[in-house]
């Protein structure tokens, strides 16, 4: 994972594998606000230990999807008491696709 900070208040996470993914999260005066979860719990661990680091996990967080591949929303299992926000579309090809993304992935 690769870290780049962004102005006083944002953080761009690079992974690169399996895929070349970006995670963006804007730290805001209440809320985390966090642009895509990559791919699990693995990956969110790492982004979370880093922001703790620099004292921004205590507050709610918001995470928005910006679309429905897997690879930026499997991390959304880690959010279960944060709000998520996506498109409608989003979130209708995830039920219409996630189990297929899941059987298809799950070496990721």
């Amino acid at each position: 994972m690769k870290v780049q900070e962004v102005g006083t208040r944002g953080f761009l996470f690079t992974f690169e594998d399996p895929y070349l993914t970006n995670l963006y999260v804007i730290n805001g005066e209440r809320f985390l606000f966090i642009c895509d979860t990559f791919l699990g719990p693995d990956s969110i661990k790492e982004v979370l230990k880093y922001l703790k680091k620099r004292g921004f996990t205590s507050k709610p967080k918001i995470v928005f999807n910006s679309h429905h591949d897997y690879d930026h929303i499997w991390g959304n299992q880690c959010f279960k008491d944060s709000i998520i926000l996506a498109h409608e579309l989003c979130k209708k090809k995830i039920e219409e696709i996630g189990e297929d993304d899941l059987k298809e992935y799950n070496s990721h």
